[in-house]
């Protein structure tokens, strides 16, 4: 399990939960894995600051470097897909942040003789942000 929030993130009340969970996938391109999956359940106000970021961003997809005359065609990596992001809250929301859960770029090639084809790019994931239940 592996994660990264970055501050000013304000949480004016109580956080009933908060799961990370982070999944590395790692094909014979070293893709750096899908975008992971955070659940924010805030029991007040929220603050997202400006300079903040909640991201399940997917990961680059791995290069290929050809050899000259032994490799004809390099092909990179794809990127991994975006990856989920849902936050519940309470009170109020207040968000001069950003949050997303961006596909990876895909990976690049180069050095064959006959043609460099660079990875896909991964898919973008999901969020969401919601106002639920007074307490």
């Amino acid at each position: 399990m592996k994660g990264k929030l970055a501050v000013p993130l304000s949480l004016a009340g109580s956080v009933a939960t908060l799961f990370f969970f982070q999944v590395d996938f790692v094909s014979s391109q070293l893709s750096l894995g899908g975008g992971g999956t955070l659940f924010l359940i805030v029991g007040g106000n929220l603050t997202i600051g400006a300079s903040a970021t909640i991201s399940a961003d997917g990961g680059t997809g791995g290069s290929a470097v050809g050899a000259g005359a032994i490799v004809t065609r390099a092909l990179g990596g794809g990127g991994a897909g975006g990856g989920c992001v849902v936050i519940f809250y309470v009170g109020a929301l207040s968000n001069s942040g950003t949050v997303r859960a961006n596909g990876g770029a895909g990976g690049t090639a180069s050095g064959a003789i006959n043609s460099n084809n660079p990875g896909g790019a991964g898919g973008n994931g999901s969020f969401m942000l919601a106002k639920v239940g007074e307490k």
